[in-house]
């Protein structure tokens, strides 16, 4: 393997303009699709940053459609909740949470500014079994007595960038709505709250709600009354069908026992996953068509590269056939040649990435920031780096194994060593070679053609926002 790949660099070093191109072309094919999945990952695909983010499952009610037979999927009121987390025994725990925008100042005195904060029952980050990096955590009776004093857990990027990270914050003071609340934790580095652009400012429990500003007394017991946002993190040893049929059947007894607020209404159990992406709504089906958009990018590269391959092998047809002649096998040859891909590949999916991280700092730059705690995080985090290592790897052999099979095939020894060509193979190359421009040509026609339609859209989009723009 190592004489191979000094043999590669040798090769590659003698040819630089074709070895330059051959970088460059897969360079944008990894970039695009590095770009493309940081994108995606912010808006539907990044999983919760607590341990075991794969037992997060989410819990909806089912309400029956007005005019139809079919369902919709809508929040869980707070009594249901409390039936459901004390009678089901497939999860390790049941949360529920809900959002909540109202007036946050850090000290007395201060004009207060909407934050965006997360009502939460006491057991949340219990169940998504996190540790605060300061403080503590809610009290099981802190999201059961209304009169209690009021508390707080502050996000750990409050506490860095709004209180200077000072290690005596919890007893401090500060002013929700026209509240005083305590500080009594703060939430752990790399937790940012339940949705990817949701960033709570703040966590309370959910009982403080009636004493903020607009509330209504006697929500919190009104069964009809769907506010939270239920997830739970399953058993090791129950599986997804199990908790759904476990589910139903609290929910039937739930119809059954108060038939005036739950009738026609179920529960369903949906992965985290599933959930977030109705969730966001049409920002999936988006960015799932970007993935495929910078895919169709990647395989257009690896046609460009699999053409020069091809075309340079009249050039190494000598070469080959005295390989052949003393003694060398197909395979070892087509392991050269592949090598030699794979070091194109190496240089492409480096430079791949450096694209990608310029295209995630410009998206990064964009203003997708409110603040209230709105924002999109855009990152060429782990998963996107292995993702564009994966692509390079797939590049090297999508664009590599057919020319290196067609170099090694049918060789003339003698017309090869005696003048360097084989004669009739040239018309099949040729053939190959024009079916890899064509599907170029074709794949580039359906990229530039979605490029027109999607900027016309968003031109019109922003042309008529959909209210009147001017006065009447």
């Amino acid at each position: 393997m190592i004489s191979d790949l000094k043999h590669g660099i040798r090769m590659l070093l003698k040819n630089p303009g074709f070895a330059v191109i051959a970088i460059i072309s897969i360079a944008i094919g990894v970039g695009a699709n590095a770009a493309m999945f940081s994108l995606a990952d912010g808006l539907v695909l990044r999983p919760l940053r607590v341990p075991r983010s794969g037992e997060i499952v989410a819990v909806s009610a089912l309400s029956p459609r007005a005019s139809s037979s079919f369902v919709t999927t809508t929040l869980v009121s707070r009594p249901d909740y409390f039936d459901l987390r004390d009678r089901a025994r497939s999860f390790k725990g049941l949360l529920a949470y809900g959002t909540v925008v109202t007036g946050f100042a850090t000290r007395q005195g201060e004009p207060a500014q909407s934050a965006l904060g997360l009502a939460v029952s006491a057991n949340f980050f219990d169940v998504l079994e996190l540790q605060p990096a300061l403080g503590r955590f809610f009290l099981p009776d802190e999201d059961s007595v209304a009169s209690r004093n009021p508390v707080m857990v502050i996000a750990h990027d409050v506490w860095t960038d709004r209180f200077g990270a000072d290690p005596t914050i919890v007893g401090h003071r500060v002013r929700l709505g026209n509240v005083d609340v305590e500080i009594v934790g703060v939430a752990p580095a790399g937790f940012e709250g339940m949705h990817l652009a949701l960033h709570p400012v703040y966590y309370i429990p959910h009982v403080m709600t009636t004493a903020l500003p607009g509330a209504i007394p006697g929500t919190l017991e009104r069964r009809d009354l769907h506010t939270l946002t239920v997830k739970g993190r399953l058993k090791p040893d129950v599986s997804l069908a199990q908790a759904r049929e476990e589910v139903r059947l609290i929910a039937a007894s739930l119809e059954r026992t108060y038939p005036d607020s739950n009738r026609g209404y179920g529960l369903l159990v949906k992965s985290d996953f599933d959930a977030r992406l109705e969730e966001r709504g049409p920002s999936a089906p988006g960015a799932f068509m970007l993935l495929t958009l910078a895919f169709v990018v990647l395989l257009v590269a690896c046609a460009n590269v699999a053409g020069l391959l091809m075309s340079r092998g009249p050039a190494r047809e000598r070469e080959i056939a005295l390989r052949l002649a003393i003694g060398g096998g197909r395979l070892r040859l087509m392991r050269q040649l592949v090598t030699e891909s794979v070091l194109l590949a190496a240089g492409g999916g480096l430079l791949g990435l450096l694209l990608g991280f310029v295209a995630v700092r410009f998206f990064s730059r964009l203003p997708l920031v409110s603040d209230i705690g709105v924002r999109l995080l855009f990152e060429l985090d782990r998963r996107a780096i292995a993702v564009g290592l994966v692509l390079a790897a797939a590049s090297a052999l999508l664009s590599s194994l057919v020319p290196a099979w067609r170099a090694t095939r049918r060789l003339d020894l003698n017309n090869a060593l005696k003048t360097g060509t084989t004669g009739g193979v040239r018309g099949s190359r040729l053939w190959g070679q024009n079916g890899l421009v064509a599907g170029q040509v074709a794949l580039s026609v359906i990229l530039l053609a979605v490029t027109v339609f999607l900027s016309r859209a968003f031109e019109r989009e922003l042309r008529e926002p959909g209210f009147r723009t001017t006065k009447m």
